[in-house]
């Protein structure tokens, strides 16, 4: 019998990719690690997304609240109920697609009894919920409209949608009938009545639904209109600063860790927040995929990256959260997630089994204006810190006004 000699397969032939600097979306942690690595002679170090990481990491592209509505909206109470089609009621399109249009404010509706109006509105809030999410206002002629609708439109709406259904937290009173809490925003419900206590909420997006002449509380006119959006903005900033204190609040309020003192305040119970900090009770790591636990702490690291994000001048939707990052790397990973070092825009964290999640605030300038703002809120600010921001202030209005340098 003869036999076979068997020879060894010759080596697939490794492929390296250099490049002449490390790429700038490295975490500096990672960034440094990889530096020492170069200098030290190792390996050429080759990045490469796989297509899993790609398809996590990759922007979802932004389409029109018209093509939007006819992939994901479905109608149930409607003479023609299904899935929405714009072949029906092809005078609305231009309608939804101008509430997604950059620069477009007010959008004012004239029109005819069930014409499907206000169908074409509960698919512009559909569409800003899973592209432009923020803080949204429905505005009805009274309590019992509200309830109704709410009840029969906008949480079945939100519940027989698929990609819709996604946002929901689980819990039973998160879709009231007058408030309905997302993983990711709000949607209000109020009636007509004084604009101004109708302003103390911040709103991203406002719906003001059948609002007739026979209420004379809230009309729909233009002044009615400009007033209730005046008092909207005019409470923004004071909402933002209370939502600085209540990040700083939720930050210093586990661990004795996560604040330091600060000597020269004006009360030994000042402090600051810590550039390091820890979360308890953030992460769920016991059953299927490690992700933010939603609810309380989802909205509560969610308004801490709205506080920073306002800081800069930018809103929740132009930044990259904590929320979103870890939940799309513990639903492509799993397990792996847990320990691993990820980046925000504002933030690097890990979460870990035992449900804690440490961060550390990337911008160190951006740290320190936080604890300040934090500190004014509460006024800890010593009255000379006052003063040299009164003065800097006034001698940057005067360079200004003469083209010369700021003060620093």
């Amino acid at each position: 019998m003869s036999q076979l000699t068997l020879l060894p397969m010759p080596e697939k032939p490794r492929v390296m990719h250099l490049t002449s600097s490390i790429p700038r979306w490295l975490s500096p942690v990672v960034a440094a690690e990889v530096a020492a690595h170069v200098e030290a002679g190792g390996q050429a170090v080759c990045f490469r997304f796989s297509s899993g990481e790609k398809k996590i990491l990759r922007r979802r592209k932004v389409i029109a609240p018209s093509v939007w509505a006819e992939r994901h909206r479905i109608v149930e109470d409607s003479s023609i109920p299904g899935r929405w089609k714009n072949l029906f009621t092809q005078y609305l399109v231009g309608i939804m697609d101008a509430a997604g249009t950059p620069g477009v404010e007010v959008i004012i509706i004239c029109k005819t009894a069930q014409s499907g109006g206000s169908e074409a509105v509960h698919n512009v809030v559909g569409w800003s919920i899973d592209h432009a999410p923020g803080p949204v206002m429905y505005v009805f002629p009274d309590e019992a409209a509200a309830r109704e609708n709410a009840t029969d439109r906008i949480i079945p709406m939100i519940t027989s949608s698929a990609r819709l259904r996604e946002y929901m937290t689980g819990y039973e009173n998160d879709a009231s009938s007058l408030r309905i809490k997302l993983a990711h925003m709000m949607i209000y419900l109020a009636w007509s009545g004084s604009a101004s206590r109708l302003g103390n909420k911040p709103i991203r997006t406002l719906v003001m639904d059948e609002l007739d002449s026979e209420n004379d509380s809230l009309t729909f006119s233009e002044e009615n209109i400009l007033n209730l959006l005046d008092g909207l903005f005019a409470s923004r900033g004071d909402i933002m600063r209370r939502c600085i204190d209540e990040a700083f609040d939720m930050l210093t309020k586990y661990h004795k860790e996560n604040r330091m003192k600060v000597e020269g305040w004006k009360t030994n119970d000042a402090w600051r927040v810590n550039r390091r900090a820890v979360l308890p009770y953030c992460v769920n790591a016991e059953w299927g995929n490690p992700r933010i636990n939603y609810g309380r702490h989802a909205h509560e690291l969610n308004d801490l990256d709205r506080a920073m994000a306002f800081l800069e001048g930018k809103s929740l939707e132009q930044i990259t959260t904590v929320f979103d990052v870890f939940n799309r790397m513990g639903q492509q990973f799993g397990k792996d997630a847990l320990g691993t070092l990820y980046e925000s825009t504002y933030f690097e964290f890990r979460g870990y089994k035992k449900g804690t999640l440490h961060l550390h605030f990337k911008d160190k300038s951006l740290w320190e204006r936080f604890n300040i703002e934090a500190a004014r809120g509460k006024n800890w600010l010593p009255d000379d810190y006052k003063a040299r921001e009164k003065e800097d202030r006034a001698r940057n209005k005067f360079a200004d006004q003469n083209g010369l340098p700021m003060a620093s």
